[in-house]
């Protein structure tokens, strides 16, 4: 859970960002980062841009299903051909 969040402006376009997290999430992120090779900031940069491109794609794709008219029915269709019955991720 992040608890505080402190921006300090840095030289050029960088800035310094402070959070509070759990030392389970810190953890996690410092072993995907070493996993991928980075800095532990350098990895929850990446992992925030990802977020965000996820968001976006999934903002348009709702946008373009709407539409086109498709329905909870032909998306419950969907889920069970692909099987991800289980995904409540709309």
């Amino acid at each position: 859970m992040l608890q505080a969040v402190m921006i300090v402006p840095m030289s050029g376009s960088q800035e310094r960002m402070s959070i509070s997290m759990t030392s389970d999430d810190r953890a996690l992120i410092e072993a995907a980062a070493k996993a991928a090779g980075l800095s532990a900031s350098a990895w929850m940069v990446h992992a925030a841009r990802e977020e965000a491109r996820w968001t976006i794609a999934h903002q348009l794709a709702s946008e373009l299903s709407a539409e086109a008219g498709v329905t909870d029915e032909d998306r419950a269709w969907a889920r069970s051909v692909l099987g991800l019955d289980g995904d409540n991720d709309d």
